[in-house]
């Protein structure tokens, strides 16, 4: 007996979303489901060849188009995958237009996000979309939103190890340390937020090497007129007013002082 050729809907509501054509339904049930949980397959027609389903798959999306259901086909059918094939303009802006002001339920995006754990994209996929989004620059209004859905959250410890893991030992362009002065120029943080730093640095040490490093990067660099003149001494004088150093910060301060003048001598300046 030869194996039926289905051609089907997907319905979201009371629009048809989609028309497919396969000869195995039940896995393509299963393959939409894990995309589309909230969307249900309507068999369409089963017939008794490949040529006869594609022929009605054509004939599906074309009558539906006509009726006004926003398909998100991006072919006209009969044609079985689409693999490797450009869409044109014109069937991209079709879906464009069917796609616009519709917002997913808080129960789809739960589903699609369940159904979506576990799983990675394979290394040639994230060097696709690096590619794809290189250069590009999300709005004032797109990055205003982006901090309004991230507002209150925090990744968890193990997510932060991961982030810190993947960024250790990669160095920044000069270009990209320079477009981050530039960005955070002139803000300051509030006293909560200094509060913080404060309290997740509390306890925490420098190793020998970073603190080579950092010693490094600022010998010989002096503060300019303007940075001195943008101190302003009293203010200086009343943030320091009462703070008492530990003992044991000022035998560090007096071993560096003796140290930085035992070099001086030795170099004879």
């Amino acid at each position: 007996m030869n194996r039926p050729h289905f051609v089907y809907g997907l319905i979201e509501g009371a629009s048809v979303r989609y028309v497919g054509y396969t000869a195995r339904l039940e896995q393509r049930r299963i393959a939409h489901r894990s995309r589309h949980p909230d969307w249900r397959l309507l068999v369409l027609g089963a017939y008794s060849s490949r040529e006869i389903g594609l022929d009605n798959e054509r004939f599906w999306i074309r009558r539906l188009w006509e009726a006004g259901h926003p398909l998100a086909n991006v072919a006209e059918g009969g044609c079985g995958s689409i693999a490797g094939r450009e869409i044109s303009y014109l069937t991209r802006a079709k879906i464009s237009a069917a796609m616009k002001g519709k917002r997913l339920s808080p129960e789809t995006l739960a589903k699609r996000s369940a159904a979506m754990k576990g799983k990675r994209h394979s290394p040639e996929t994230r060097a696709r979309i690096s590619a794809a989004n290189m250069g590009k620059h999300p709005s004032r209004e797109t990055r205003a939103k982006l901090s309004a859905g991230h507002k209150g959250k925090y990744p968890s410890p193990e997510t932060r190890a991961k982030m810190s893991a993947a960024s250790r030992g990669k160095a920044k362009s000069p270009e990209h340390r320079a477009r981050i002065s530039a960005a955070n120029m002139g803000k300051h943080p509030s006293r909560e937020t200094r509060a913080k730093l404060l309290a997740a640095a509390k306890g925490k040490h420098f190793s020998a090497e970073t603190r080579a490093r950092m010693a490094a990067a600022k010998r010989g660099k002096p503060w300019s007129i303007a940075r001195w003149a943008a101190h302003d001494p009293l203010k200086l004088s009343a943030a320091i007013k009462g703070r008492i150093v530990s003992p044991e910060t000022r035998i560090k301060i007096s071993t560096t002082l003796k140290r930085r003048a035992s070099e001086r001598r030795k170099s004879g300046k």
